[in-house]
């Protein structure tokens, strides 16, 4: 018999995760396609290289597909969290981590599928998924059509396959968001005060959040840093001031709430304040992750706001599917395919909704939020860094009966 036909739309860690599982077993028939360019050939710009740390849900999915030694060899190890201002901490991360770029990181999940299996996945880059049809399977790409037994939607927060979807009887989604936004800035100059392999918080009100990312490699590391804001800042424009002059505005700023400035070169400075403020709060929830002939892993079936656990659960989420086809026979048939989609709704929708609940309990420049956020590290029940090493669903039940025994004062947990 013919090996069932699954076409996975999106090239980035979830997809690629699950490639990888998928060709380990040569049960079926994979095909990725994605549109943007090769991750070694996609341009880099500092408003995308900000520094995401692979830890212990991440882990898992690295540890899964056996490729520590590649991400050993490839990114920056990542030994913990080091809080600067109002208060100086070191969160240790001790087990295996990594830090780096989502192209550092999908360049060594590509390393890995090509070197253990290759030509085993057709790669497609730069290519666009013009419509598909949830219930027939039919998609198509470039100018025609073709039809698979499963479409794995891990394209993102804008999933055309979530779109699709959304025509099914039944599927609904609900979204919400939080008044979270932030500019990106390259720390050009004096970083060897830092240490890469730590994520830096520079300061709690205003959120700044500093990592490495490779440079040419990872012993030549480059440094950016998040700095977040509640509304869609504009330096100089009077939203937070007088009107002046955008850069002087920035350096003002910066100078009053963080140390940022020793690190910024003035040519850096004209260039961040020319930067998009970026709202990255927004989030979505599916009533269910699969339908049809689809199903969908990370943030095409539940995108949240950043909390350093996007790209962790969508790695984790794939791993998870990928075990869940084994359980139902190893995905040898269509049928064995669809079990496993339905299995995976059950299992992972918990994990998915906590993990977005869980990004909602925080929210940007709020100086209520940043005391909460220093209380709960002072009592050891931050749930932001609780979620690194446990399940997103034991984090969400524990902090919710620590609110229940709150009672009314409850609500002066909520963002």
């Amino acid at each position: 018999m013919p090996r069932p036909r699954v076409l996975i739309i999106g090239g980035g860690p979830a997809g690629l995760v699950l490639a990888s599982a998928l060709a380990r077993r040569d049960t079926v028939d994979v095909t990725v396609v994605e549109r943007d360019l090769d991750p070694f050939e996609s341009p880099r710009t500092t408003d995308r290289s900000y520094t995401i740390d692979i830890t212990g849900h991440g882990l898992k999915a690295v540890r899964y597909l056996d490729a520590e030694a590649r991400f050993d060899a490839r990114l920056i190890r990542f030994r913990g969290v080091k809080t600067h201002r109002p208060i100086q901490k070191v969160l240790p991360w001790n087990e295996p981590g990594w830090t780096g770029s989502r192209g550092d990181i999908l360049q060594a999940l590509l390393l890995e599928l090509q070197a253990r299996h290759p030509g085993a996945v057709r790669l497609r880059w730069g290519t666009a998924v013009a419509a598909l049809d949830v219930e027939s399977g039919e998609v198509e790409l470039d100018g025609t059509r073709e039809t698979f037994d499963l479409i794995v939607g891990c394209d993102g927060a804008g999933s055309i396959t979530r779109r699709a979807m959304e025509a099914v009887d039944g599927f609904t989604t609900e979204r919400f968001e939080l008044a979270n936004y932030c500019m990106m800035v390259a720390l050009d100059q004096a970083t060897d005060a830092l240490d890469p392999e730590y994520l830096h918080m520079m300061n709690g009100h205003p959120f700044t959040v500093a990592g490495a990312v490779n440079g040419r490699d990872k012993h030549d590391p480059r440094w950016f840093c998040m700095v977040g804001f509640n509304h869609a800042h504009r330096f100089g424009s009077g939203c937070c001031g007088p009107v002046m002059d955008p850069t002087e505005a920035a350096r003002r700023y910066l100078a009053r709430h963080t140390d940022l400035l020793a690190f910024i070169s003035d040519a850096e400075l004209a260039r961040f304040v020319e930067r998009d403020c970026h709202h990255i709060g927004k989030g979505v929830r599916c009533s269910s992750l699969h339908a049809g002939k689809a199903v969908l892993l990370g943030d095409a079936g539940s995108a949240f706001p950043p909390v350093g656990q996007g790209i962790n659960a969508a790695m984790e989420s794939a791993m998870i599917f990928d075990q869940l086809i084994g359980e139902v026979g190893g995905g040898r048939t269509a049928a064995e395919l669809r079990r496993a989609a339905s299995r995976y709704t059950a299992t992972w929708k918990p994990e998915a909704d906590a993990a977005g609940w869980i990004a909602g309990r925080w929210a940007f420049s709020h100086l209520r939020m940043s005391a909460k956020l220093l209380l709960a590290e002072a009592l050891d029940c931050n749930v932001l860094q609780q979620a690194k090493h446990m399940p997103y669903s034991v984090v969400r039940a524990q902090a919710e009966r620590r609110l229940r025994r709150l009672g009314p004062l409850a609500r002066l947990a909520e963002p």
